[in-house]
């Protein structure tokens, strides 16, 4: 094996490790990111659930219950919205196409509007699960929690 052969083998060893470095680094850089999400997202759950459990008085077989409630129905909801957006890409892209199909257009949005309807009922499902799980003493006090928590999260009605 000449020295210029040699070399060519060896720069092409060099890149391949490389890139198998940059693929592997980037492999579970990516894992660990959706493990500390995946995390966040617990712990999140867990302190919510703390403050329920303290402010409700719930027992804990109300508080596994309503773990496992969230969970079931959030696996559902998190599905759903998923569909939802993907529908709602393929609309835009769609809509914005050179030659766009207003009847295919209209199927999409029915489509995206009884999936949303479909996203609501399985909220009220879950409230009235949740409402059984409940006595009607801790029904009341999440419902007086509901109030400031929902006016919180209104957006600012600008003065005119």
């Amino acid at each position: 094996m000449d020295i210029f052969t040699s070399h060519r083998l060896s720069r092409r060893l060099i890149i391949l490790l490389l890139l198998l470095n940059l693929a592997l680094t980037g492999y579970f850089f990516m894992r660990r990111g959706n493990h500390e999400a995946v995390r966040e997202t617990k712990k999140a759950q867990e302190s919510s659930l703390r403050y329920l459990k303290q402010k409700m008085g719930l027992t804990d077989g109300q508080e596994r219950s309503l773990l496992l409630l969230r969970q079931e129905y959030g696996a559902k909801e998190e599905f759903l919205s998923d569909v939802i957006r993907a529908q709602r890409d393929s609309m835009n892209a769609l809509m914005f196409s050179m030659h766009s199909d207003t009847m295919q257009l209209r199927l999409i949005a029915q489509r995206i509007a009884g999936n949303e309807f479909v996203m609501e009922r399985l909220r009220i499902q879950q409230a009235e699960a949740f409402k059984a799980l409940c006595t009607p003493e801790q029904v009341a006090i999440f419902r007086e929690m509901v109030k400031p928590i929902r006016d919180f999260f209104q957006p600012d009605k600008k003065k005119p």
